[in-house]
């Protein structure tokens, strides 16, 4: 059974487009908001870079969430 705080929290993050965090979901202690480190290839970090990573980060991460609180 799912925890209903962890369901509510990835809603919450899914409707405002946020990043949830990774980690364990069965364990006791779940750290979230914690983010992967990311590093562009040979490429200057700009302003459009960040928020072209941020979106693709919170897709994938909520990409991820959504496949374990709803697997079927």
């Amino acid at each position: 059974m799912k925890n209903k705080t962890l369901i509510t929290a990835y809603q919450y993050c899914k409707d405002n487009g946020l990043y949830l965090g990774t980690g364990n979901p069965n364990a006791k202690i779940l750290i979230v908001g914690k983010e992967c480190a990311k590093s562009g290839e040979n490429e200057s970090i700009t302003l459009e870079l960040l928020k072209k990573w941020e979106s693709e980060l919170v897709d994938e991460n909520l990409a991820g969430w959504d496949n374990y609180l709803y697997p079927f």
